[in-house]
C-alpha cells in the first residue's frame, strides 16, 4: 500500500471520528447520564471491540484482534476528549468536568461512539486489511517451485531463458513489490534476470559489483573477508545483494515491500545454489581461485 493511499485512509478515519464526536451534540444535555466506574466501562468496551472485530474480520489472528481493540479504545477516548472540549466551549462547562462527561459520564455519546467506532474502522481500513490477509494466505499456500533436472549451458544470455534459473528468479520476482531479480557473476555480467520493463540488468550489475567491492575493502580493515548479504534502503527502493557461491543475487523492490520478502530471497538463493552445485559443482571446484565468468564457456 503506497503512502498516498495510506493518507487517504487516515484522512477518512479522521473525518468519521470527528463525526462521532460532533453528532452527540445534537441531543446534549438531554439524559445527562450517570458516572460509570472507568475500570468497568473500559473493560466492557474492550471486550466489545474484541467480539465485534472477531465478527467483522473472522480471518484475523487473536493478537491482531487485540491490537485493533486497543487502538479502538484509545481512539474512542480521544474522540470523547474532543467531544468534551466541544461541550465546554458551546455550553460553558468547566473543562475538566466536560472532559469527564465525554469519557465516562454522558452515556448517549459514549454508547454511540462505542457502537459505531468498529464500523468506522472497517469502512476506513477494511479493504486494506482484507487485501493484506488474503495476500498472506496466498503467499503461505504457494509451493516452492521445483528445480528441474535439465542440463543447460552456462551462457549469460541463455540461462535467463532456461527453466531452472527462470524458476528461481521468477519465484522471487512474482513477490508483491519486487521490481527485479538478477543473478550477476564476479565480473559484473548478468547471468539471469527477471525484471520489469525499464529496469536494465546491464546497469544494475556494475552497481552491485561496485557495492560489494567497496564493502569488502572496508570489511577487510576489520578482519572480515566480505559480506554474505548487503541491504540498502533509498526513499523509493529496497535493494538486496546476496552471495550465492561465486555469484550475486540482486533483488530490487519497492521500499514499502513487507519483511516477508526476506524469506522469499532466502528460498530463491537456496534454489540457485542447489542448481549451480548439482550442474556445475565440478567446474566450480576446478575453477576455484579463477574468475567465475570463465565458466560461461564450459560445456
Amino acid at each position: 500500500m503506497d503512502k498516498k493511499n495510506n493518507l487517504k485512509e487516515y484522512r477518512q478515519l479522521l473525518i468519521l471520528s470527528a463525526f462521532l464526536a460532533v453528532f452527540p451534540l445534537l441531543f446534549f444535555p438531554k439524559n445527562i447520564g450517570v458516572e460509570i466506574k472507568p475500570l468497568f466501562l473500559f473493560s466492557g468496551e474492550f471486550v466489545w471491540y474484541i467480539l465485534i472485530y472477531f465478527l467483522l474480520f473472522p480471518f484475523l489472528s487473536f493478537s491482531l484482534s487485540l491490537l485493533y481493540s486497543f487502538f479502538s479504545l484509545f481512539l474512542r477516548i480521544l474522540i470523547s476528549l474532543f467531544f468534551g472540549m466541544l461541550i465546554s466551549f458551546m455550553f460553558s462547562y468547566n473543562l475538566l468536568l466536560a472532559l469527564k462527561l465525554g469519557i465516562v459520564v454522558y452515556l448517549p455519546s459514549i454508547l454511540f461512539q462505542i457502537a459505531l467506532l468498529p464500523l468506522v474502522f472497517k469502512f476506513s481500513f477494511g479493504e486494506k486489511i482484507f487485501r493484506l490477509e488474503r495476500g498472506k494466505r496466498i503467499e503461505r499456500s504457494k509451493p516452492l517451485p521445483e528445480v528441474k533436472e535439465e542440463s543447460i549451458p552456462l551462457h549469460p544470455k541463455a540461462e535467463a531463458k532456461e527453466s531452472n534459473l527462470e524458476n528461481a528468479l521468477s519465484y522471487l520476482k512474482e513477490y508483491s513489490g519486487v521490481e527485479g531479480a538478477f543473478l550477476v557473476d564476479s565480473e559484473g555480467l548478468v547471468v539471469g534476470e527477471e525484471s520489469e520493463e525499464g529496469l536494465e540488468g546491464e546497469k544494475i550489475a556494475p552497481l552491485a559489483l561496485s557495492l560489494e567491492e567497496m564493502n569488502s575493502y572496508f570489511l577487510r580493515k576489520l578482519g572480515e573477508s566480505g559480506a554474505d548479504r548487503i541491504q540498502l534502503f533509498t526513499p523509493k527502493r529496497w535493494i538486496n545483494l546476496n552471495r550465492v557461491l561465486d555469484f550475486t543475487l540482486v533483488t530490487i523492490a519497492s521500499r514499502n515491500t513487507d519483511e516477508l520478502l526476506n524469506i522469499r530471497i532466502i528460498k530463491s538463493a537456496e534454489m540457485l545454489k542447489k542448481f549451480l552445485k548439482e550442474r556445475y559443482g565440478k567446474l566450480l571446484r576446478a575453477e576455484e581461485g579463477k574468475n567465475v565468468s570463465d565458466l560461461r564457456g564450459a560445456k
